[in-house]
């Protein structure tokens, strides 16, 4: 007897907008895309994954659709320090004072926000010529946090950047 698995992932900030349907001159588009996915999720028979970091603001014709929910929680200290780690390859040019512990306590991100500042800082580092030090992540990781409690999307100037760089002493 063989078994055929057949899975569909579905990632979509459309079905995103506090349970209800949009009103805005892109509303025909968006509860459009809404709807074909509502349509294509009853039709397939299979199983179907909706992966989203907000499920608080599911549309309530999704919410009926979900069967289980799995949350991931954010990781802690422990765990955000072995993240730290783990996205770091051997061998990469990296300062004696970068003290991954420290980064874990300092900044409550996810896996996904670490992997950027991890990116950025050695971007920097490689442009600059450089090795990636602890005020080089810690300046990166302040780029990641939100500005005047606003979420930022894209890129600032360093002069727009909270002060949120680590201590060198």
């Amino acid at each position: 007897m063989s078994c055929k698995f057949r899975a569909f992932l579905g990632v979509s900030r459309t079905c995103l907008h506090d349970g209800r349907r949009i009103v805005s001159h892109h509303a025909h588009y968006i509860n459009g895309q809404v709807n074909v996915l509502l349509t294509e999720m009853d039709r397939y028979d299979g199983i179907v994954i909706l992966a989203t970091n907000r499920a608080d603001a599911f549309d309530t014709a999704f919410e009926r659709r979900i069967r289980y929910r799995v949350e991931f929680p954010k990781p802690d200290v422990k765990a955000r320090e072995a993240i730290w780690r783990g996205l770091i390859p051997k061998g990469a040019p990296l300062a004696e004072d970068v003290d991954f512990g420290e980064l874990a306590k300092r900044y409550e991100f996810c896996g996904g926000t670490i992997k950027n500042i991890v990116m950025r800082a050695a971007f920097e580092a490689a442009t600059n010529g450089q090795v990636i030090t602890q005020s080089g992540l810690c300046r990166c990781a302040g780029e990641e946090m939100p500005l005047n409690g606003t979420r930022r999307i894209g890129f600032a100037p360093h002069s727009q950047v909270a002060d949120c760089a680590c201590s060198d002493g």
